[in-house]
């Protein structure tokens, strides 16, 4: 599920028996070290939390970047149009 990166920051963590015991047996579950396991779904969490973020500041060529997409006409796509059919009709 995770894949191995060189790392250089590290960050320390305090838990109790219970705790990792828990994280070691989830660990093995999915095939990973327990390090892997950690990171990788506090990663996940990380990204989902900044996902609902509501707001995001951008630098003004990032600005003039999305007034220039948001602003152009709005295209007929066949292949995305038959996509959302498709699940809408996969969600019956």
């Amino acid at each position: 599920m995770f894949t191995a990166r060189i790392r250089n920051r590290y960050i320390e963590v305090g838990v109790t028996a219970d705790e990792r015991t828990m994280i070691e047996r989830a660990a093995t579950a999915e095939g990973v070290d327990p390090e892997a396991f950690v990171l990788g779904h506090a990663t996940l969490a990380a990204g989902r939390v900044l996902a609902d973020r509501t707001e995001s500041v951008v630098d003004e060529e990032q600005q003039r970047a999305w007034d220039a997409i948001s602003n152009r006409s709005a295209q007929d796509l066949p292949g995305l149009r038959r996509l959302v059919k498709d699940a809408r009709r996969s969600l019956r």
